[in-house]
């Protein structure tokens, strides 16, 4: 049991870390471990006077500037001021005494809840990154400055969508943010006490969770599949109670219809019935109960098992911490977690980079990166821990930097050219203009664009120009540098009309189109060839109904921008920027041009060209 009031300790440190990883290029620090990195605390004020700097300059960031990725910590109150009467439930409103005050509630309010429910039952997949954050910030931030309370028939879809895509940590700060009093209804009473039970499985605060599932017992509460039992059975095991812990096991038993094997499985292996973890089923069945996932993961993360990469599928948010820091799961799968926790902005580059140089390759590997490279031709992740590991052991400038330029090549192929350039900030900023380094001005200059370092990348587009003739890359560049750099819509203007004659000449008829219909929405007057294909003249991309169409362009005429903005996802629903019909995507971009002033519009222009590799 030693191991078990370890891990309780550890989790302590844990919970308050997990999110905390807002910056993307911050200076690596190669002595601390792993798990320090990750569970490190950052509650210092003078990091979190950083960490706020970083935000505030973080200005082009492709989100709204709405966004708040935090909700602060508020005093419930009952002022009778602030108390909502609804027929079923009760909800009481917190007061927010701190941090910017968003006029969301009322438009909220202003929607008939079963609209709501018909848009969120619709809004199932969202492929766009600024439109997913978006929407994010208006399911969970609520504070009104006119501390104009929720409708809980409003209320409670919100929520439950917040923790049906993942957000359960979102989900979760909305409870605390609100009271619920006197609630009637049995289907919320167990919804709000399982989201609350699993956010503490998900961040392992495994004290917490027993202290709560202690409170749900008292007071009568069931949930379903049996999660209270079973966490109930689960405590008493971490307490050392495996008497008591097998008598309610039998129970369970008895009681269940049908045998959770998954669990009795972990179960025998805690209480030692199991000897070895070749003995368990490690992979979850496909009818597992999703509201059990995060006691699995917990019993797992104290047991010391293996995570399958199932668990990473079914949950990335929130299972990605799990599998990183078990040195039990295959390397390829943490490695697999730990970049799309970068990329999702939950770890930062630091404990990325701890994660990556722990990846174990012997000389004979390091010291024959060819044949190495042929090897691992299939494992993405395992190249990118490779690359690294090879620029960082090169002895000579010129020849890490080779490294680091095939490691961009590579990670541009398989998308993670963010990762790449971040992991690489360091080696790069250290690198100052010389004729050795002149013929790659321009890759240096890129990569300083995507890390935010627009002084250095200044710097080596002016030095490339002084050494090089001005070509196509360098021009590209520039723009990228303006593009970053700039709120202005006029900076894609500019470069959409200096570029008509080469996208003319030499695109695909889908960029062709898709220049054409971006040009119309931004009203640029230039003489675009457009002849019509004749042995294309129907168009096989769905576009959405009449009703859904015309519903739209009546909330753009009434400026309803709640409205729209859950119209435009239903009419995404699942699908990506290229799948999109011509007159439904200039549709789109002609909602965001009024849509909250316009500060959408340039972002999702720039993930548009980005995903069609104009860019």
């Amino acid at each position: 049991m030693t191991k078990y009031l370890f891990f309780i300790s550890l989790s302590l440190i844990f919970c308050n870390s997990i999110y905390a990883a807002d910056i993307e290029v911050i200076e690596l620090h190669t002595k601390k471990s792993l798990d320090q990195l990750v569970l490190e605390v950052n509650d210092s004020d003078e990091v979190n006077e950083e960490i706020n700097q970083a935000i505030d300059e973080n200005e082009i960031s492709l989100e709204s500037s709405n966004n708040s990725e935090q909700i602060s910590e508020v005093e419930i109150n009952n002022d009778d001021n602030v108390e909502e009467q609804v027929e079923n439930d009760n909800i009481v409103i917190s007061e927010t005494t701190s941090g910017e005050n968003l006029n969301n509630t009322q438009a909220w309010n202003n929607l008939e809840p079963a609209i709501i429910e018909k848009y969120l039952n619709n809004i199932n997949s969202i492929k766009s990154d600024i439109l997913y954050k978006e929407f994010i910030n208006l399911l969970s931030n609520f504070r009104d400055i006119n501390e104009n309370p929720i409708k809980s028939e409003i209320f409670i879809p919100v929520v439950k969508k917040l923790y049906e895509i993942g957000e359960i940590q979102k989900a979760y700060n909305l409870l605390q943010l609100y009271q619920i009093d006197n609630i009637k209804v049995k289907e919320n009473i167990i919804f709000y006490k399982s989201l609350e039970l699993n956010y503490l499985l998900s961040t392992y605060q495994l004290g917490e969770a027993c202290d709560f599932k202690s409170s749900l017992t008292a007071d009568n509460v069931s949930l379903p599949n049996y999660l209270l039992e079973k966490t109930d059975i689960f405590c008493l095991l971490i307490d050392g109670k495996i008497a008591e812990s097998e008598l309610l096991n039998s129970l369970l038993l008895e009681i269940e219809t049908q045998t959770d094997s998954y669990f009795q499985d972990l179960y025998s292996f805690m209480t030692n019935k199991i000897e070895e973890s070749n003995d368990i089923n490690l992979i979850l069945s496909e009818n597992y109960s999703p509201n059990l996932i995060f006691l699995y993961s917990a019993m797992m993360r104290i047991s010391e098992l293996p995570l399958s990469e199932k668990f990473l599928q079914i949950d990335p948010n929130n299972l990605s911490i799990p599998v990183i820091l078990s040195t039990a799961t295959d390397m390829k799968t943490r490695l697999k977690a730990a970049n799309k926790s970068y990329l999702n902005n939950i770890i930062s580059i630091e404990s990325l980079s701890a994660l990556y140089q722990s990846v174990d390759f012997s000389s004979a590997q390091l010291n024959n990166p060819d044949q190495t490279i042929l090897s691992f031709a299939n494992d993405n992740e395992t190249l990118m821990a490779f690359y690294y590991q090879l620029a960082n052991i090169q002895i000579f400038p010129s020849e890490r930097l080779q490294v680091i330029l095939n490691y961009w090549q590579f990670a541009q192929k398989k998308g993670l050219e963010k990762i790449a350039y971040s992991l690489t900030n360091n080696i790069i900023s250290s690198l100052e203009p010389s004729l050795d380094y002149a013929n790659f001005g321009s890759k240096i200059a890129t990569a300083h664009i995507f890390n935010k370092n627009y002084e250095e990348a200044t710097k080596w587009i002016i030095f490339y120009e002084s050494s090089n003739d001005t070509n196509d890359d360098i021009t590209k560049v520039k723009f990228l540098l303006e593009l970053y750099n700039s709120t202005d819509i006029n900076v894609v203007s500019n470069f959409l009309k200096s570029n008509v004659e080469n996208f003319d000449k030499n695109s695909f008829e889908s960029t062709k189109e898709l220049i054409y219909v971006i040009l119309n929405s931004l009203e640029i007057d230039v003489d675009y060839n457009m002849e019509i294909e004749y042995d294309k003249v129907f168009d096989d991309r769905l576009m959405p109904s009449i009703f859904l169409t015309s519903s739209i362009n009546s909330k753009i005429n009434d400026k309803d921008h709640l409205n729209l903005f859950l119209l435009i996802l239903v009419s995404l629903n699942d699908k990506n920027w290229n799948d999109l019909h011509p007159q439904h995507l200039q549709l789109i971009l002609k909602s965001f041009k009024e849509y909250n002033n316009s500060l959408l519009l340039k972002p999702i222009i720039i993930e548009i060209l980005n995903v069609s590799k104009i860019l």
